[in-house]
């Protein structure tokens, strides 16, 4: 298996007698994850592969007794079941028209990569509040409170919605989409407003919070400042 980024070094092998999961197709050749989750990468030639289901998968390992098989089992379907709906809910199209809500968790729950790893990258945790800014099938592309962290939440049942209740740091603000009509100077936050970036027309920016001599946005790469003159703003 070689690299995604079209590297011709291999940086995995696939091997006879363990099960894989195609996650996406390119061209000739599909992109692989290993059934652990923790290796992924690009198969050029798949002539002669067996297709499989999640029960088959367990049942190539020898010399085990008939309850680790079947615990081997369980754990291949779980696997194959979370990998299919991860990178199905990944790989969907944003939804059109989402707006931007705050949300808290009921109980912790892991952050995935966007690109559809099994590997979690952080987690959401009870009595914290995130930002949902993009959904993607079942799941929701989440920001960290302090703006620095994102990734991909799966698990959205029991969620506790910003606009059931008011939200201490910004009552009553709702985060929205914006473009500016010309180039604008983006701010540090401190007292001395530093110019920290700029917005420019033609991209959309998110606005997380009113301050009283303009908005606090954040782009989308994460980088957020105070745009001072919000005049002629069209909010998306």
């Amino acid at each position: 298996m070689y690299g995604e980024d079209g590297s011709l070094d291999p940086v995995a092998e696939v091997v006879p007698g363990i099960w894989y999961l195609a996650i996406e197709r390119r061209g000739v050749g599909m992109v692989v994850l290993y059934a652990d989750g923790k290796k992924r990468g690009f198969l050029l030639d798949a002539t002669g592969i067996q297709r499989g289901v999640a029960e088959e998968a367990a049942e190539l390992s020898s010399g085990q007794s008939p309850s680790d098989v079947a615990a081997a089992k369980r754990r291949t379907e779980r696997t194959v079941r979370e990998a299919e709906r991860l990178a199905s809910a990944v790989m969907a199209t944003a939804e059109p028209g989402f707006e931007p809500f705050w949300f808290a968790v009921p109980v912790p729950r892991p952050v995935y990569g966007e690109d559809g790893s099994l590997d979690p990258v952080a987690e959401v945790v009870p009595g914290i509040w995130y930002l949902a800014i993009e959904r993607r099938g079942v799941g929701v592309v989440v920001h960290h409170k302090d703006r620095t962290k994102r990734g991909f939440l799966l698990d959205m049942t029991g969620i506790q919605r910003g606009d059931e209740i008011e939200i201490p740091a910004t009552p009553g603000f709702e985060p929205f989409w914006f473009a500016v009509p010309v180039r604008r100077l983006l701010m540090s936050e401190t007292e001395e407003h530093n110019e920290v970036g700029e917005l420019l027309p033609g991209t959309w920016y998110l606005a997380i919070e009113q301050r009283e001599q303009g908005l606090i946005a954040q782009s989308q790469d994460g980088r957020r400042g105070i745009l001072l003159d919000t005049s002629g703003i069209q909010r998306g």
